[in-house]
């Protein structure tokens, strides 16, 4: 365990991986970017992505995307993987909707398949998202694949979000035909400014109890901004090693010495 989680008395590990998509922090920014993607995603079988590094928070993002649909979606997740082909991708989408896989490969049925579960779903005014991490490993051939899948759909049942690293952009930009491209948005996803990093780490405390003033100095964080470009992912490790360097030792108690009362 942390030497900060005794010495702050926290509920909890604010900064390690599995508590980073606990709470979303709230930046302007983030906030008017998370509020673009749902009006966009309102129209059309709209396909999305958001760009950023490893760290920049693409992934919780996501996760607050489709708390705020609540009841009105079904998102589903499937992890691209380099080389991976058409019938690879379909399969781990069916088995993220819990469907049997196409008989021999069969596209058009996996299709059919997916659009009638969806145009179920838009008779219940839901809409299906299919949420795609490391979307820049995918190949040419598989956009074209998910391009087709939203053609096929009734309009504004399905909607895809792509979350991928800078590349991502490019990838699409040169394998989605124009009309494809006319319904692409594109949001990057940028670092915290120097006061949003402050109040994100505040934030991150917080969630896990507390509540007083910050426990480092405001030259620490400043460098700790500046080492992190303000990602999110790379914030959580710097602080955590930071907070440790800060905490008070922890006094151990001797060992009682043999024969003593």
């Amino acid at each position: 365990m942390n030497k900060y989680m005794q010495w702050l008395d926290l509920d909890f590990d604010p900064f390690v991986p599995s508590s980073s998509s606990r709470d979303f922090y709230c930046s302007g920014d983030r906030q008017t970017l998370l509020d673009q993607i749902v009006e966009f995603s309102l129209y059309s079988n709209a396909m999305i992505a958001v760009t950023g590094p490893l760290g920049a928070g693409k992934t919780t993002l996501a996760t607050n995307f489709c708390e705020r649909f609540a009841d009105e979606a079904v998102c589903v997740r499937v992890a691209a993987t380099l080389f991976m082909n058409q019938g690879q991708f379909l399969d781990a989408l069916q088995s993220s909707l819990s469907f049997k896989p196409a008989p021999g490969l069969d596209t058009e049925f996996a299709i059919n398949q997916i659009c009638q579960y969806a145009a179920e779903l838009d008779l219940e005014a839901r809409s299906l998202i299919i949420i795609i991490d490391d979307a820049h490993e995918l190949s040419a051939e598989v956009l074209q694949l998910l391009t087709k899948l939203l053609d096929s759909c009734v309009d504004s049942s399905i909607h895809a979000l792509l979350l991928g690293e800078r590349q991502l952009d490019n990838l699409l930009q040169n394998t989605l035909t124009n009309e494809a491209q006319d319904r692409l948005a594109v949001f990057p996803l940028d670092g915290f400014a120097s006061d949003e990093t402050h109040d994100y780490i505040r934030f991150k405390l917080a969630t896990a109890g507390f509540n007083k003033e910050m426990p480092l100095e405001g030259g620490v964080v400043g460098a700790i901004h500046n080492a992190s470009q303000g990602m999110p992912g790379a914030i959580n490790g710097l602080i955590a090693n930071a907070l440790n360097a800060a905490a008070p030792a922890v006094a151990v108690a001797p060992a009682p010495s043999i024969g003593a009362p």
